[in-house]
């Protein structure tokens, strides 16, 4: 069981009974921590005379008082007393229990919180609880720093360990009064540092109350006096061991000391500077560890070394060497085009699986493996070797296919050009389209032109006058399979003339006649050509029918066209009837005089009225 005791106490000058309230509060909890009593004074000073009334509440076991009670003890029930003192002849105290009972004593048999009330005459008023329930005793744990033995005058440590939060701590020795009264954190431990004195042994008894007076207890004996060194050796385990840097392989190392006090230094020299008991090794080389027992004055110490050494996996490499590379003619000597070779790929390596893999077929490390037939037209043969059990470890291979081995006979006989001959026009951009056609041969024939082309198609366009020239040849035969054929074109373009006529010297031949219906012309043509017009003229529309004309040459046409079938156009053509031009004879008027017969004869005589005059008139519009 567990005992919580609390008071109230409400009257005049309460700020006089604040403060020593406060103060006694503090003074008694530390009493109930100590000594496990139910016990609270609560005082209410008496506004007329000064006078207290205190009230006691205590705890006991069967109505009698408890002077030392333990966490956990006495069952239930249990009796919870008052006890009323009376300062200043106070009488007519009233007291009431929150149970609702007004004896002095009452008994529990629960837990809980039970409150006592007490009343005086004059309205003072005092009130104390007592909080009833189970508790567990705290456990307490002592360690020392350094543990000793120690020297006279050392400072040690001691560390007191529990599982409450809050707590009251006391330590006391018992060689030299020493006490310690502190309100502390006690989880997770709580540190008093002590001196040790002569030569001997201090014992420190230690005791932790919680806040509901419930109490544990421990102690530590601290020797003093000149300490011996105990510790014997050290042993690293693993005694060696190995690493591995490039891939991260590490080797864990426990420092175990042989005797020795609790608070042994370590100390890592070599290739690790850790201070603690365990370290991990990641390089290779030396480690090495000093113990130490502080404890002692000098000189005690102990050492032990372990030497680390690589051991990395080894790491999967192959290589292919290729070997025997040859061609195979697949018994048509005389056709390359069907031509295969074979060839051996030897795989070797280090920290390889069982075998390898590749390009479809699968091998054994060190021995050679066939591969092929591959057709000799297709080029080389590339693919990835790779490890049957490391899919990371891989080589390539590169084999170049060899020339082919078959000698084919030659079998192309000539080339025929389509059209043998034929013409073509540079200046008016008319070509001539020319083929060649190959007699026998294989199918891989090439083609080449020269003279005025460099193609190399079968069919090629002749822009150009001249010779052109093809040449076949078999390239799969060794050399000197070959046929030629050539074409020469000539030009053949279409004239190209110009014909300028004019007519000059114009005149009129009345024909000896006073008619001019049979006035006769007289006119120069001349024409200038220029150009291919063939080498002759014509002029055609003449009434006489066609008639020549030489270039540049003036030609004079004499009476040849009546004046009144003017305007006349004539045609001048050129004798490849390429270049021809018109020329327009106008501009010619008549010339037979005129002869007018007047009635009456004498006309015109002015004497006469005009409308009786007439003219006849022959050789004129007007006949």
């Amino acid at each position: 069981m567990k005992i919580f005791t609390k008071e109230n106490s409400f009257c005049g000058f309460l700020s006089n009974f604040i403060v020593q309230k406060s103060l006694f509060l503090l003074a008694f909890v530390f009493l109930i921590g100590q000594f496990g009593s139910g016990r609270l004074y609560a005082q209410c000073a008496d506004p007329a005379n000064q006078s207290w009334v205190s009230i006691e509440g205590r705890v006991g076991a069967t109505g009698s008082i408890s002077a030392n009670y333990t966490c956990g003890d006495p069952s239930l029930p249990l009796n919870l007393q008052s006890v009323v003192d009376f300062t200043g002849g106070r009488p007519n105290v009233g007291l009431t229990w929150s149970t609702g009972s007004t004896s002095p004593q009452i008994s529990v048999s629960s837990p809980g919180t039970y409150t006592l009330n007490a009343t005086d005459g004059n309205g003072c008023t005092a009130s104390t609880s007592f909080v009833v329930g189970t508790g567990t005793p705290p456990v307490v744990t002592i360690t020392a720093n350094p543990s000793g033995p120690v020297a006279p005058g050392t400072v040690v440590s001691l560390t007191a360990s529990t599982s409450i939060a809050s707590c009251w701590g006391h330590v006391q020795s018992n060689i030299d009064n020493y006490t310690d009264h502190e309100k502390m954190t006690c989880s997770p431990s709580h540190t008093w540092n002590v001196t040790a004195g002569s030569s001997g042994s201090v014992t420190y008894q230690f005791q932790i109350h919680d806040d509901v007076g419930c109490n544990g207890t421990a102690s530590y004996t601290l020797e003093v006096g000149a300490p011996t060194c105990t510790l014997t050796g050290v042993t690293l385990s693993p005694t060696s061991g190995t690493v591995c840097p490039t891939n991260g392989t590490t080797l864990a190392i426990s420092a175990t000391p042989t005797g020795g006090g609790s608070g042994l230094t370590y100390q890592w020299s070599g290739l690790s500077t850790a201070t603690t008991a365990n370290i991990t090794a990641s390089a290779v080389g030396t480690y090495t560890v000093t113990v130490t027992d502080p404890a002692v004055a000098a000189g005690c110490s102990a050492t032990a070394s372990i030497v680390t050494t690589e051991d990395c996996p080894a790491t999967c490499s192959i290589a292919a060497a290729v070997t025997n590379i040859l061609c195979n003619d697949n018994g048509t000597p005389n056709n390359s085009g069907d031509d295969t070779y074979t060839y051996d790929v030897t795989v070797t390596g280090t920290a390889t699986g069982t075998g390898w893999f590749g390009n479809g077929v699968t091998g054994v490390y060190g021995t050679a493996k066939s591969m092929g037939p591959y057709a000799i037209s297709a080029g080389a043969s590339i693919f990835t070797i790779t490890d049957a059990t490391t899919a990371t470890c891989t080589a390539e291979v590169n084999v170049t296919a060899p020339s082919t081995c078959s000698i084919p006979t030659c079998t192309l006989t000539g080339v025929t050009l389509s059209p043998t001959s034929g013409t073509v026009c540079p200046t008016n951009g008319t070509t001539l389209a020319i083929s060649a056609t190959p007699t026998g041969g294989g199918s891989g024939l090439t083609y080449q032109w020269s003279g005025l082309s460099t193609a190399t198609t079968a069919n090629i366009t002749a822009s150009a006058v001249g010779t052109y020239t093809v040449t076949v040849t078999d390239p799969a035969v060794a050399a000197g399979c070959t046929a030629t054929a050539s074409i020469v074109t000539t030009e053949d373009c279409p004239a190209t003339c110009s014909l300028v006529a004019s007519v000059t010297d114009k005149s009129c031949f009345n024909n000896g006649t006073k008619a001019s219906s049979d006035d006769l012309a007289t006119f120069t043509l001349t024409v200038n050509a220029t150009g291919n017009y063939g080498g002759s003229l014509q002029v055609i529309g003449l009434p006489s029918g066609v008639t020549g004309i030489t270039d540049g040459i003036p030609k004079i046409f004499t009476n040849e066209v009546l004046i009144s079938s003017l305007p006349l156009s004539l045609t001048i053509k050129g004798a490849n009837g390429v270049c021809e031009t018109i020329v327009v004879v106008s501009g010619i008027s008549s010339c037979s005089p005129v002869d007018c017969i007047w009635s009456p004869a004498d006309a015109p005589n002015p004497s006469y009225a005009s409308s009786t005059i007439t003219r006849d008139c022959k050789g004129t519009a007007d006949e």
